[in-house]
């Protein structure tokens, strides 16, 4: 679906960023059993891999990630 309407650009985090993320989200239960959450984590990684774009995202935060947005041929 998230293919079929425009570009797509992943914003690809190691598992503990994501993890660190989400810990204190109520809004997440799958997040609160660690290895249902790295299950899930590996499961979507193969549609996200098919994205147009791929974005790493590291422990610095999300500017360094909007920069590279910012680079890619969109703009």
């Amino acid at each position: 679906l998230m293919f079929n309407h425009g570009i797509s650009i992943w914003l690809d985090a190691p598992l503990e960023i994501v993890r660190s993320r989400v810990a204190q989200s109520t809004h997440r239960p799958l997040a609160r059993d660690p290895e249902k959450f790295a299950q899930l984590y590996e499961e979507r990684r193969a549609s996200y891999q098919k994205a147009d774009y791929r974005i790493e995202v590291g422990p610095a935060g999300s500017q360094g990630a909007v920069e590279d947005i910012l680079k890619l041929p969109l703009f």
